[in-house]
């Protein structure tokens, strides 16, 4: 019996070392590089036309904490450097700045398989911007 006992427990602390190490977290899964899929806002004219606009544009998290933001529009292409810094598991402070924008701020993150979403809070509160892993 005693020998059962150990075996079930060895087994426990086996599985939750397992489970501990397969759940990965919000900022192992933000790296590499998202492509922009969608704006939202609850202005549809306003949507469309950003939606329109950032097609292509995309973000390239690294590990050291900073990130590329390649800002494409039908017009102009710009690419902005910058940093992030998780304040928890689920909210993310971005830091961009290039000669013609700046996308700074708190963000509620969401990563679910291959997409992520940025939701806005202070300033951008109510802008979710959806964006697709390309690699």
């Amino acid at each position: 019996m005693k020998l059962s006992l150990n075996a079930v427990t060895v087994y426990s602390l086996l599985l939750l070392i397992i489970i501990w190490g397969c759940s990965e977290k919000s900022e192992s899964k933000l790296l590499g590089k998202w492509q922009f899929m969608s704006y939202k806002v609850g202005d549809i004219n306003q949507e469309k036309a950003y939606n329109e606009n950032m097609q292509g544009s995309s973000f390239e998290f690294l590990k050291d904490g900073s990130l590329i933001f390649d800002y494409k529009r039908p017009s102009m292409e710009q690419q902005c450097n910058g940093y992030y810094k998780f304040i928890d598991d689920q909210r993310i402070s971005l830091d961009v700045k290039g000669f013609s924008m700046t996308f700074n701020g708190n963000w509620a993150i969401s990563i679910t398989g291959n997409e992520l979403a940025l939701t806005g809070a202070g300033h951008n509160k109510g802008e979710t911007y959806k964006y697709k892993r390309v690699k």
